[in-house]
C-alpha cells in the first residue's frame, strides 16, 4: 500500500535516463506496485483506476512543470558556480514537497479505497509490510560504522559515476572524506521507520473509525516528518548542510568532460520534463 504512487517526485528529478519512458509506463508500474501488497476486488479496481486517471492527469499538467523549473534552477546553480549549502537545503525542501504533495492530491479520493478494505485484505498488507520492515531491520543489524561509512560511499560514487560520467581519485577522497566526518542517524531512521509502520498498520486495522483515523492516514502519508524526535530532525539538517557544502567543494574538482556530461544530463532531463508536461495541455 506505501507504493500506491510508487513512481516519486525523486525518482523522476534523479534519474535523467529515459525520463519519458518511464513516465508513460507510470500507470502500469503503480498497479504493479499495489498488487504487490493486495488483490483488489472489481469495484475497487474501478474505484482505483478512476483514481490513478485522474492523478496522472493532474500530475503531468500541474506538477511536471514544477520539477522542469526545479531542475532549470538547480542547473543555473551549477553553470554559473553560484551553487551553495543554503540553495542546496531550500532545494531538497522542494523535493521533498513535492512527494509530499502527491499523497496530498489524492488522498480524499484515496481514502475511500482504504475504507473499503476487507480484513483479508488488510492482513495481507500488515504482512507485507512488516516482512518489509524485518527486511530493513535485518540490512543494517550489526553494522559496523566502517561498514555504514562503506556502504555509503559507493552510494554516492555511483550516483556520481552517473551524472559525471565518471569519477577520479579525488572526488573518491572527497566522497570518503564527506561521510567520514558526517553523523550517521541509521539508529534514529530504524526507530522512525519503525513508528511510521506501527501506525500505520494501526490505522488500516481501525480504518473505519472516521475522522480521528482519517486524520492519522493523511498525517502518515502527508507529513510524516511529525513522527521524527527534534533531535532527529536537526541532525537531518545538519547533515542536508553538510552534504551541500560537500557539492561546493566537489565543484573545482570537476573536469571539463564531466562538467559538459553532467550539464547534459541535466539539459535532457529539463527536455524531457517539458515535453511530458506538453502532454497535458
Amino acid at each position: 500500500m506505501k507504493r500506491l504512487l510508487t513512481i516519486s517526485t525523486l525518482l523522476i528529478l534523479l534519474t535523467a535516463c529515459s525520463t519519458k519512458m518511464s513516465y508513460h509506463f507510470m500507470d502500469w508500474a503503480i498497479e504493479w506496485g499495489l498488487d504487490d501488497y493486495v488483490t483488489l476486488n472489481e469495484q475497487q479496481e474501478d474505484q482505483f483506476d478512476e483514481l490513478l486517471t485522474g492523478f496522472l492527469k493532474w500530475h503531468k499538467t500541474n506538477e511536471l512543470p514544477k520539477y522542469a523549473n526545479d531542475v532549470r534552477g538547480f542547473r543555473q546553480q551549477i553553470s554559473d558556480n553560484s551553487f551553495s549549502p543554503d540553495y542546496w537545503l531550500q532545494f531538497t525542501d522542494k523535493l521533498r514537497d513535492h512527494w509530499y504533495n502527491i499523497f496530498t492530491q489524492c488522498f480524499e479520493q484515496m481514502w475511500p479505497l482504504v475504507q473499503s478494505l476487507s480484513d483479508e485484505q488488510v492482513t495481507l498488507i500488515n504482512e507485507k509490510l512488516t516482512k518489509e520492515q524485518q527486511e530493513l531491520d535485518e540490512e543494517y543489524a550489526d553494522k559496523s560504522h566502517d561498514e555504514l561509512i562503506k556502504q555509503a560511499n559507493e552510494r554516492i560514487e555511483d550516483t556520481l559515476d552517473d551524472w559525471l560520467g565518471s569519477v577520479t581519485k579525488q572526488q573518491k577522497q572527497l566522497v570518503h572524506q564527506y561521510n567520514s566526518e558526517r553523523e550517521f542517524t541509521t539508529d534514529m531512521w530504524l526507530e522512525y521507520r519503525h513508528e511510521w509502520y506501527r501506525q500505520f498498520k494501526q490505522t488500516l486495522l481501525e480504518r473505519s473509525n472516521t475522522p480521528q483515523l482519517k486524520t492519522q492516514l493523511k498525517m502518515l502519508l502527508t507529513a510524516p516528518q511529525q513522527l521524527r524526535s527534534q533531535d532527529y530532525q536537526q541532525k537531518l539538517q545538519q547533515n542536508t548542510y553538510k552534504f551541500g557544502e560537500w557539492l561546493v567543494a566537489l565543484r573545482p574538482t570537476l573536469t571539463a568532460k564531466q562538467q559538459r556530461h553532467l550539464l547534459n544530463k541535466l539539459d535532457e532531463l529539463i527536455e524531457d520534463l517539458d515535453e511530458l508536461a506538453a502532454e497535458g495541455d
